[in-house]
């Protein structure tokens, strides 16, 4: 994947923020994954320690295949790695400043581009709070929304669930790598998701 190396070296560079990201590419005048390409005085001249510099420029080979490896390792579900330059990355996180620079997804990438609303909430919530989670969920995905939530206990979970019940499309956005389900019950929530055609996303590496 063109472009995958120079956005793993941007993120295992310490000190340097998404936002300094974009902001570095608009001072070099370069593209993100041409950054660690610039010269040595470019970088310098930027802000940049040769610490850094040399963070950028180190041998990424082996972390990178293991990228490879846990896209290929998927059986019966599809799993990517979405880049902040590729098509199928989000189009309203295009409009956030420290916007991630990589996406590792399962499942449905195509809901990514559909119109969403996203049903949070309390993890120890009520059961009124629960079955209107559930209820607006589900009477949303009636009407074509994709339902957006975080795969947590409570809300987010009935969330998931309204929208399953109405055999409409959910996002589960994870706060941790793919290797992780938390809570580990929702295992076999996730597992719904994925079967429904609905899409497991995360911003963390998934190793």
């Amino acid at each position: 994947m063109q472009g995958l190396a120079p956005l793993y070296a941007l993120l295992q560079c310490t000190g340097i923020s998404t936002i300094t990201c974009f902001k570095l590419a608009d001072y070099l005048s370069c593209e993100l994954s041409q950054i660690p390409s610039q010269p040595i005085s470019n970088l310098l001249s930027a802000g940049l320690t040769r610490a850094q510099i040399a963070q950028l420029r180190a041998d990424y080979t082996q972390p990178i295949e293991r990228l490879y490896a846990w896209q290929a390792q998927a059986n019966d579900i599809d799993r990517h790695i979405i880049l902040c330059t590729d098509e199928h990355y989000p189009q309203t996180l295009l409009q956030v400043s420290d916007r991630p620079l990589l996406l590792f997804a399962e499942g449905n990438i195509e809901l990514l581009a559909c119109h969403q609303i996203a049903i949070v909430g309390a993890r120890r919530a009520s059961e009124i709070g629960k079955q209107q989670a559930h209820n607006f969920a589900q009477q949303l995905a009636l009407r074509h929304w994709v339902i957006t939530s975080g795969l947590a206990q409570g809300i987010d979970a009935q969330a998931h669930r309204g929208a399953l019940s109405a055999q409409g499309g959910t996002i589960a956005v994870l706060g941790h790598g793919h290797q992780h389900t938390y809570p580990k019950h929702h295992c076999v929530l996730r597992d719904q998701i994925l079967k429904a055609k609905g899409c497991v996303v995360s911003e963390f590496l998934p190793h």
